[in-house]
């Protein structure tokens, strides 16, 4: 079971795989946010770097739809901040029909 230090580099590895960069305060924020949601305890529960991956994505792209030109940045279509990262997660957080993400 991975344990939830392991989840936040899922989460990593998986924005990686689909072309995001993660800024370092992202990072440790996917790595407090899934810790809590994992209790401190591994539940082997890797659907919760999924859920947050499509969740941070959305915010991404509604953050950046919000500063479209002029001030956009080149680099802010792919990269994820820790505004984009959720505050909670919840074991059961799935996405619903109307929550666009990554990986529906």
């Amino acid at each position: 079971m991975p344990a939830p230090a392991q989840l936040a580099v899922v989460f990593a590895v998986l924005a990686d795989e689909a072309g995001l960069r993660l800024t370092t305060s992202a990072r440790a924020k996917a790595a407090a946010v899934l810790t809590r949601a994992e209790g401190g305890r591994p539940s082997g529960n890797a659907r919760l770097a999924v859920a947050m991956l499509n969740q941070a994505t959305v915010h991404q792209a509604r953050r950046v739809a919000a500063e479209a030109p002029p001030g956009w940045a080149p680099g802010a279509a792919s990269t994820i901040t820790d505004t984009d990262i959720p505050e909670t997660l919840q074991p059961g957080d799935a996405p619903g029909d109307d929550w666009p993400g990554q990986y529906l």
